[in-house]
């Protein structure tokens, strides 16, 4: 059993848990989480950091849990990922290759960023290792170390979504029937979309785009009189219903068909990159259940089965779960975390 807590800070919500992972499966043992918080992340004033630290205060309180170690993921959107394909080198030169590697997709100074990079796999017939390599500003990390050190934990580790969630799907998948799929982890502002290899069961392959929750927000509020909590409700409730009595899908048509591009051009890469005769599943996580029928939109589109992922198959039921519907697609980056 995990000694630590696991603490997931996005742009607009922040959730926490303590869960147990064992070769079986996930227990979700407790949760807690709250929407509309404003950024965790992006705090320059001592008053704004001292009133996130006190509302992590007091969720933490709320969940019960005497651990005080955090181990803590942060929006793909605030890091910068690559996943790359190198040649077995010695350490050294392994270390040389990759800051290369990093300088040419990270826009700023190295020496001011933040690099960690995990070996996923290695080729022992070609020789070559599949590498992860994750950068942030050493700014945001100070930040985000300090902000939860005032709410009395012990921050553990630091990391993405990408990383957390990739873990989880290398031990938890559930998508043996299955032999390509890629994941859309729907976001604020930014969203990301991983290609799953099923065959290395890893993820090898990322993208990431400025496009999110936020946008298909204020579309509604610019075209009708609805405050954002409003919005926010319809969009749950309605979505892109095209029989709905509010006619939100041609509201959103801009956003959706943006949302759909990407997937496109990415499924597109995707299948011309590994010789696919088809992508079989697509699935959504993270803010993608704020939006109705955005699955069966998707769907209509490309012919393909998408959903919300299901983590049912290896979590145990409880409470907790049944509370939640078994709708666990927002807190697959939190269970990742807890591996």
């Amino acid at each position: 059993m995990s000694d630590s807590l696991v603490l997931n800070l996005g742009e607009n919500f922040v959730r926490m848990a303590d869960i147990n992972a064992d070769p079986k499966g996930l227990e979700l043992l407790s949760l807690i989480y709250q929407d509309n918080t404003g950024s965790f992340i992006i705090e320059e004033t001592e008053k704004g950091m001292e009133e996130k630290a006190k509302l992590i205060e007091k969720l933490t309180t709320s969940l019960k849990s005497k651990k005080k170690n955090a181990r803590i993921i942060i929006p793909d959107g605030l890091t910068f990922s690559q996943i790359v394909e190198m040649p077995k080198l010695r350490e050294k030169e392994l270390l040389s290759a990759i800051k290369y590697q990093a300088d040419q997709f990270i826009p700023m100074p190295l020496d001011e960023t933040v690099i960690d990079l995990e070996i996923l796999n290695e080729d022992k017939l070609s020789k070559k290792l599949l590498v992860l390599i994750v950068a942030a500003p050493q700014k945001l990390i100070s930040t985000i170390s300090d902000l939860v050190s005032m709410a009395g934990l012990y921050p553990e580790s630091i990391e993405n979504e990408l990383s957390a969630v990739g873990r989880l799907l290398s031990f938890y998948s559930g998508l043996s029937n299955l032999k390509s799929s890629v994941f859309l982890n729907f976001g604020f502002s930014t969203s990301s979309l991983y290609y799953y290899n099923h065959e290395l069961k890893l993820i090898t392959d990322i993208h990431n785009f400025k496009l999110g929750f936020e946008l298909f927000l204020k579309e509604i509020q610019i075209n009708t009189n609805l405050d954002i909590l409003k919005s926010r409700d319809v969009m749950q409730k309605i979505g892109l219903n095209k029989d709905a009595s509010l006619d939100l899908e041609s509201i959103l048509k801009p956003s959706t068909e943006e949302l759909i591009k990407e997937i496109e051009t990415f499924l597109f890469t995707i299948k011309d990159k590994y010789h696919l005769p088809k992508i079989e599943q697509i699935f959504l996580f993270n803010q993608a259940s704020l939006i109705n029928y955005l699955s069966q939109k998707i769907t209509s589109h490309f012919g393909i089965p998408v959903s919300l992922y299901n983590m049912t198959n290896f979590i145990k039921q409880n409470q907790i779960i049944q509370g939640l519907n078994n709708n666990l697609s927002p807190f697959i980056s939190l269970s990742g975390a807890a591996i």
